[in-house]
Formats: structure tokens, sequence, C-alpha cells
């Protein structure tokens, strides 16, 4: 190496220092300064649930991973909850059940441990900027690293997820780093790099139940590296290796669930998904759950993963078949759309990126000193993107509905890398043409901070517009609560204050004085008089439209209004037994 390349990644070493410290003071910042997102109120007494009592079935739609890694601190630190045990029926979903308890238990210190929780989530986001930095150098140069990382530390998105409890940045992390030691492996052949790959694969599948398409991926990617290098492919060898890749996978995740469930057969569980329970037009149509594999050979065979591993997709399935409201481009309707994703990437990244992709992608193609890269540096970029963007197609199929963004999460890192492969080689007035359109990134972002839920691109006019077009965590998913919180305590003299916020929940049990407002809300405008504190999201539906239609009296952020109402008719309040989303 020579002294200018020494000097080159002495620099990009620096500079990754300088992301690090950074990114975890962001994070930090909106750890501690946003209320919980409405699915973190679960996640956490679900952990805890796990950690103290040894069940899994809490919120067994995502593999344990992520949630419990957030719930150690505060499990040690005093936060757990207790005298709680819950029904374990078919198709259940108690972790609603826990969120209320772990609330009535702590009051408003429940905002302290979700901070904590998400503090403790941290590290995972650090880890992928340094994957991305390292995958980055190693293919295109040290400055295609550096600016890949930079994206991936400054993402509107990724900082929102990465201070989260949900598990959607360590299912992108850790999938990236099983597409990167895949690549390890095919080009390094030894029992370790195999070893390592069943490691970061159980990680991978433990993050998210969507990487259940991770060992097709490796199976197939495996098989077309090897009929490609199969003069030089020592079969024996690598078949012995696959066997270390795929034991050591599913040990690792065995582990995860304490090895619970382990090697049930088929025709023991009771499914509620269509998929899985099979046909009871014959039967009873109205059971609650079956099993399609029940008196067939099937049945004997034990299950390859974890039983409430089984159970999660089993109820994720069942989600997927029935429709469910998804609004998109200022539309409602009962199912997705094939396109969601692709658009909402596009909505929810600063205008930059595609500026610094077209600039950087375009001199590549019309340069006359084109830079051709080897067969063998391709075939490398495919091993470690083709699982990201199997990803993002696979969930963009996904059309039964169309809800957040951060699904496909395991797509950006690849998405980054391939819009800073280029900076390494382009003449040096275009790259530091590309790194004032990074400084423009990094200034649209942090604009938003620390409600970097709430960005939206530059092209639809920014944060102000992008209710017209997506919803869901993609816009609003709660994190104001806090700041509704500290408006209640300035301002005593404001009362009776109503929240419109889309989880039920007692607010004085949060050391809030206010009511849920959303029994006293029509389409004509609110029935009380008073204070009506009201969040974004809710306010796409029409029985909340007239706050749409009106100019708020306070606006707390660009997701949360205030509005005063002085002459509202008096309605009765709706029965208890009336049903309310």
């Amino acid at each position: 190496m020579s002294c200018t390349d020494t000097s080159k990644s002495r620099v990009s070493q620096w500079y990754l220092g300088v992301l690090l410290i950074m990114q975890a003071i962001l994070l930090g910042i909106i750890s501690w300064e946003t209320g919980p997102g409405w699915d973190e109120w679960s996640h956490l007494p679900s952990a805890l649930y796990t950690i103290q009592y040894g069940s899994y079935v809490p919120y067994s739609v995502n593999p344990p991973l992520a949630r419990i890694w957030s719930a150690i601190p505060v499990w040690m630190t005093g936060g757990g909850i207790v005298g709680v045990h819950i029904a374990e029926a078919p198709g259940a979903r108690p972790e609603w059940t826990l969120s209320h308890v772990y609330a009535q238990q702590h009051g408003e210190r429940v905002f302290y441990w979700v901070s904590l929780a998400r503090t403790a989530m941290i590290p995972v986001a650090l880890l992928g900027t340094y994957l991305i930095w390292n995958i980055g150098r190693r293919f295109y140069g040290a400055k295609s690293g550096s600016l890949a990382a930079t994206l991936w530390v400054l993402s509107p998105t990724v900082l929102t997820f990465g201070a989260s409890i949900s598990p959607d940045v360590t299912a992108a992390v850790f999938g990236l780093l099983a597409a990167w030691r895949l690549y390890i492996w095919l080009r390094l052949g030894t029992d370790w790099s195999a070893f390592l790959l069943g490691i970061a694969s159980g990680l991978a599948m433990l993050s998210k139940a969507s990487w259940l398409i991770l060992p097709p991926i490796i199976v197939g990617l495996t098989s077309w590296y090897a009929y490609r290098a199969r003069k030089h492919w020592v079969w024996g060898k690598r078949l012995k290796q696959t066997g270390v890749v795929a034991g050591t996978c599913w040990l690792f995740i065995h582990g995860g669930y304490e090895f619970q469930g382990v090697l049930r057969p088929l025709g023991d569980f009771e499914f509620v998904s269509q998929t899985l329970r099979g046909d009871t037009s014959e039967g009873d149509i109205s059971a609650v759950s079956a099993n399609r594999f029940r008196g067939s050979w099937l049945a004997r065979l034990p299950a390859p993963l974890p039983a409430d591993y089984i159970r999660g997709i089993d109820i994720q399935k069942r989600d997927f078949e029935g429709r469910m409201d998804s609004y998109f481009l200022g539309r409602w309707r009962d199912h997705g759309w094939l396109h969601y994703y692709a658009v909402a990437v596009f909505l929810k990244e600063p205008l930059a990126i595609w500026v610094i992709a077209i600039a950087g992608w375009g001199w590549r193609l019309v340069s006359r000193t084109r830079v051709s890269e080897s067969r063998t540096a391709r075939v490398s970029q495919l091993l470690v993107f083709a699982p990201g963007i199997t990803m993002f197609v696979f969930v963009s199929c996904q059309t039964g509905f169309n809800h957040h963004l951060r699904y496909v999460l395991p797509f950006f890192p690849c998405l980054y890398l391939l819009v800073a492969a280029p900076l390494s080689r382009i003449s040096r007035p275009l790259a530091s043409v590309c790194v004032g359109l990074a400084c423009w990134y990094a200034v649209s972002s942090l604009s938003a901070m620390p409600r970097t839920y709430s960005f939206f691109t530059e092209a639809i006019g920014g944060s102000e517009n992008g209710w017209k077009y997506i919803g869901d965590s993609n816009l609003d998913w709660g994190q104001d609560l806090l700041t509704a919180k500290r408006w209640i305590e300035a301002n005593p003299g404001k009362r009776p204050v109503y929240m419109v916020y889309d989880v039920r929940t007692d607010f004085k049990m949060l050391g809030m004085e206010a009511v849920d407002g959303r029994g006293f809300v029509t389409p004509e405008g609110p029935t009380r008089s008073g204070w009506w504190i009201v969040t974004q999201y809710p306010l796409l539906r029409n029985e909340n439209r007239w706050f749409r239609k009106h100019s708020p009296t306070e606006r707390l952020s660009v997701t949360t209004s205030v509005f005063q109402i002085t002459d509202a008719p008096e309605i009765a309040p709706p029965s208890a037994n009336e049903p309310q989303r």
C-alpha cells in the first residue's frame, strides 16, 4: 500500500469515528425527546414478560431478539412487569393487554423505561454504520464507503427506527451482516467463515420473521456461485460446510427461544391462518383454529423452527390474508399497492440522494473514460445486495395491506451503497459536487430533529404535505405524546384537554390531565368544548375531517396541533360497549 493510500485509509477511519459519535448523539436525542411509538407500548412489556416468565407468546409475530435486548437494562434497573399471566389461545395477541397492564403498574414512569430500552438499541445502528462503511470501501473505495455510511447515519427513516424498540433496523443490520458473511464464505471456503455465516443468519432470522426467506436466498446464491466456480469447487468440503451453516443457524434460532418447542410435530399445532388451517369448508368454517397437516404423513414431521416462531408466522399470515385499510396518495382502500414501497422510499428520503445518484451514475454512463469492473467484482456485489433487494421485492408483493416503510429497511443499506458507488471513481470536480449534495442531505434530515419520523422530501413541499401521500408510522406513530404531556403541564389554565391519539390509553394514568376525545368527534367537529390536542395520522380518517379543514390555535410540532373549541354542541358519550378503533 502506498503512502497516499495509507493516508486516505486513515482519513476514512477518522471520519468513521466522527460519524459513529454523531450517530450515537442523534439517536440518544431522539430516544429521550420523543414518546413511544404505537408498537413500542407492547414491545417492551412483551419482552419483560418473556424474561420474567419464560413465555414467548406475547408479540410472537416478531422474533424476540431486538425487544429482549432492549428490555434487559429495563429489567435490571427495576422496570419489570409483575403479577400478570396471560392466556395463550391460538391466534391470541396478548401483547395489547400487557401494554395496558404495564402502563397501570408504572404510570408516567413508562416514558423513562421506553427511552432506556431505546438507548440499548443504539449499538445495533452503529454496527450497521461500520458494516456499510467497510463494504463500501472494499467494493468501491474509501470515498464511497464514507458517503454510504453518511447516508445511513443521517437517513430520517434510519434515525427514527434506530431509536426505537421495533426490530426493523436490527433486521436491516443483521440481514446485511448475513449477506456479507455469505460473500466471505463463498470466497474463502473456510470452516470458520461457514460458522460465522450460520451465526449471522441466525441473528437475522431472530430479528424479523420476514427473514424466513433468507435460507432459500442463501441456497440459491450458493448454487449459482458453485455452478460458476464448478472447476474449482470442492464439493465434499463445501457440502460439509453447508451443514455447518445450517446447523449453526438452527441451533442459534432455537437457542433464542431457549429450545422451547424444539422438534414439535407439525400435527400438534393449532393454526389460525387459512394457509395453514387448510380448507375447512366441509367442517366447521367458524373454527378458530385447525391444522391442514393433521391426518397426513406430514403431521409426524418435526417442525424446523421453534413452536412460537411458527405461531408468529401463522398469525402474521392471517393478517396478510385479511384485508386491512391502507392509505396511499390521499386514498383509502381495503388492500395495498404493488408500488407502495417504491414511492414511499422516494417520499421519505431527502431529495439530495436522488441528485447524487443521477450525478454519479450519469457520469459513469456518459464518461469517455468509463471504469470497467471485473466479472468477479460484479458477482461479489450481487452476493451482498441480493438479500436486501429480494426482501424489498418480497415485501412489496404482500399487498394485503400497506402501512409501514420500515418493513423494507433491509433494502436501505443496498440503496445507500449503490448511490455512493461511483463517488470514488468520478472526476474530482463532480466528487466535490456530490460532497456538497451530501451536506444538503444532512441539513434536510437534521431539520426534522428530533421528529425525524415526520420528514418528507422537498419534492412534495416537505413535512407539511406528507399527510397527503402516506400515513401510519411513515407520518405519525404517536411519538408526540411526550410533547403533548409537556404542553399540558406548562398550561394548567387550559382545561379540559381532549386527546385525539390513535392508541387507546388512560392518559391520567400517564400523568396527563386529559381524556380520550375520539368518542366526542363527528365529521362536523368536536362535541365538547375545551382544548383539543390532535396528532396527524388520526386526521386522515373521515370522522376527524373537521380538524383538517380548520386552522389550529397552536402547533406543537408538524404532526401535533392544539385546537381551542368554545361552542361545541354537547352529545352523550359513547356507551362502554361501543366498539372503537
